[in-house]
């Protein structure tokens, strides 16, 4: 059986850089790493995680170098907030009965206030901007120890 599959980066050296880049302090490798997912995302599917990282990212670079309304910028660290915790829940859910998505974000290691922030921003009023910021700031955090972290690495080095 071949259990390989396709990934949309050339090599284990660009997937470290973009690992490395992402979570750099330099906004300029930052911003690079981004427009490298756009090439990733037109090699075919992106994970999850990946696609998350890039959204949370892009609500920060937004935040920070933008002339965008603070409603607007709720809006961007919402939408990326949403789709973050939907594609981690959704992902996870096994079987013709639905799982509580408290339970799957328990069994996943996902902070259950993630849970309540998606559940507001979809439901009720948006949150406060430093609430969200704080969000974003965590859910890059958990990536990073659960995707990018370099023990990561050689599970998802499987070439096609």
């Amino acid at each position: 059986m071949n259990n390989k599959r396709r990934v949309p980066w050339i090599n284990e050296n660009e997937w470290e850089w973009m690992a490395k880049g992402l979570y750099s302090k330099n906004p300029e490798l930052r911003f690079q790493c981004l427009q490298r997912i756009k090439a990733w995302r037109s090699r075919g599917r992106l994970s999850h995680a990946i696609d998350a990282t890039a959204m949370l990212t892009q609500a920060q670079f937004t935040d920070d170098f933008s002339d965008c309304s603070e409603l607007e910028k709720r809006f961007f660290y919402s939408m990326a907030m949403i789709r973050f915790v939907n594609g981690l829940i959704d992902a996870s859910q096994k079987g013709s009965v639905a799982s509580s998505m408290t339970g799957i974000a328990t069994h996943l290691g996902l902070p259950l206030w993630f849970i309540d922030l998606r559940h507001s921003a979809t439901h009720d009023q948006l949150p406060s901007l430093q609430l969200l910021r704080t969000g974003c700031d965590q859910a890059l955090e958990w990536l990073l120890e659960h995707y990018w972290n370099p023990c990561q690495v050689e599970p998802l080095m499987i070439q096609a």
